[in-house]
């Protein structure tokens, strides 16, 4: 994952994901939680513009390209953010969409996913702390 779009992750990035690559990795993970400010905390267009910086170079190569991995909030954060995001990154090479999940309910995940699916029509990739429901 490039986890931001500060030189501190991507001075390297691009030597880096040709390792990973070259070491089987066959997937390219986005900025984490571009959505909060206490992550990597990008806008939508800022987002795109690095994803077409960093990532769109890897495009039609012998990986998968996954979206930036946005939270579960609401409001301008979680899917709203990857929908601004998207809008901006028209000709952006997006395989999966990325999202974090931070809740114990079932029922909530069900219906998060769904709405992304509807809003993406693009395999959702979902990861966070608390994905364990029967533990």
């Amino acid at each position: 994952m490039l986890w931001g779009a500060s030189s501190a992750y991507t001075n390297n990035w691009h030597s880096n994901a040709a390792a990973a690559i070259a070491g089987g990795s066959t997937h390219l993970l986005g900025f984490n939680e571009p959505d909060l400010s206490s992550q990597s905390n990008l806008s939508p267009s800022a987002a795109a513009a690095a994803w077409n910086t960093y990532m769109q170079p890897f495009a039609g190569g012998s990986v998968k390209l996954v979206s930036p991995a946005v939270t579960n909030g609401g409001g301008e954060t979680g899917l709203q953010w990857m929908k601004e995001f998207l809008g901006n990154c028209t000709s952006c090479q997006i395989d999966a969409v990325a999202l974090h999940w931070y809740s114990s309910s079932a029922s909530d995940l069900q219906n998060h996913i769904q709405q992304a699916w509807a809003d993406f029509g693009k395999p959702i990739w979902v990861t966070g702390e608390r994905l364990c429901f029967i533990c």
